[in-house]
């Protein structure tokens, strides 16, 4: 299984809900990082807690998350993501 499609937006510099051209293919990366290991909390995936900006319990799991919440995570996290 994969992702079966994005939506990107060329005018995603006003919206900041809207994954942005150049974030694609981190934002890949980390999509599939947290969702290639069912029913594991994002502490155990990310092997940091989730920042605390926004507002999530720490056993969180990926699949409870909005894709809102998803990308602002992405967002926060994209400085210390180890893309392997």
């Amino acid at each position: 299984w994969g992702l079966a499609s994005a939506a990107v937006s060329a005018d995603a510099d006003t919206d900041t809900n809207v994954l942005r051209r150049e974030e694609v293919a981190l934002f890949q990366i980390f999509l599939q990082k947290l969702f290639s290991q069912r029913r594991k909390t994002l502490r155990a995936i990310l092997k940091t807690a989730p920042p605390t900006a926004l507002n999530l319990p720490p056993n969180v799991r990926a699949e409870t998350l909005t894709p809102t919440t998803i990308l602002a995570l992405f967002r926060m996290m994209s400085g210390i993501i180890n893309a392997k």
